[in-house]
């Protein structure tokens, strides 16, 4: 008679995983409410101390990512645009 599998977790063994698995859940959750970083905690004091940083750091975005697209240039662009050969290192004659 053959014996009979029995699915993984199952039995004793199981049982320990399952339960040290749980254990280990719930240190990591104790741990996250309570501990803050010394990057953190530098973080939100720098914030504290220099409350204009947020809007400096917004007019730093604007003046890097927010910029006005002209439509008219963006076509003379794709216009000009010429296409790459596929190989690029050795010239194909």
């Amino acid at each position: 008679m053959a014996a009979r599998l029995r699915p993984f977790g199952a039995g004793a063994l199981g049982e320990v995983h399952s339960t040290l698995l749980a254990q280990s859940r719930l240190q990591v959750n104790i741990m996250a409410k309570n501990y803050e970083s010394e990057i953190t905690q530098f973080l939100k004091k720098y914030k504290t101390d220099h409350s204009d940083t947020e809007m400096r750091q917004r007019e730093g975005r604007g003046r890097l990512w927010d910029k006005h697209v002209d439509a008219e240039q963006q076509e003379g662009y794709k216009a000009g645009k010429v296409p790459q050969p596929p190989y690029v290192y050795y010239p194909i004659d």
